[in-house]
C-alpha cells in the first residue's frame, strides 16, 4: 500500500535504480534554470561594469563642472574690478574734460565778469 503513495515517475526499478523519465525531466528543466542563471550572472556582472564606468565619468564629470564654476566665479569677480576700473576712468575722463572746457572758456574761469 505505501507503493500506491508514490507517484509512478518516483518509484524504483526492481535494480534499484529510478526510472529515468522523471529525472531527464528534472535535469533538463535544472539545466534551463542553470543556463538561465548563469546568463543573468553574465548581465549582473555587465551592468555592474557599465556601472562603476557610468560613476567614474559622473565623478569626473561633477568634479569639472566644480572647476568650471571656480573659473566663472573667478572670471565674474575680475570683470567686477575690471568695471570698477572702467567707471573710474570714466569719471575721470568727465573730470579732465570739465577742467579743460574750464581753462579754454575764459567767460567760466573768470565767472562771466564781461558782461
Amino acid at each position: 500500500m505505501e507503493e500506491e503513495d508514490v507517484s509512478e515517475d518516483e518509484r524504483s526499478l526492481p535494480d534499484g535504480s529510478f526510472d529515468g523519465r522523471n529525472t531527464k525531466q528534472v535535469d533538463l528543466f535544472s539545466e534551463i534554470h542553470l543556463n538561465q542563471m548563469k546568463r543573468l550572472e553574465k548581465q549582473l556582472e555587465s551592468v555592474e561594469s557599465e556601472k562603476i564606468v557610468l560613476s567614474k565619468s559622473l565623478k569626473e564629470i561633477q568634479d569639472q563642472l566644480e572647476k568650471g564654476k571656480s573659473a566663472i566665479g573667478f572670471v565674474q569677480s575680475a570683470l567686477v574690478g575690471i568695471g570698477s576700473q572702467v567707471n573710474a576712468l570714466d569719471s575721470l575722463k568727465t573730470q579732465t574734460c570739465e577742467r579743460v572746457s574750464k581753462k579754454s572758456d575764459p567767460s567760466v574761469s573768470t565767472g562771466n565778469k564781461m558782461a
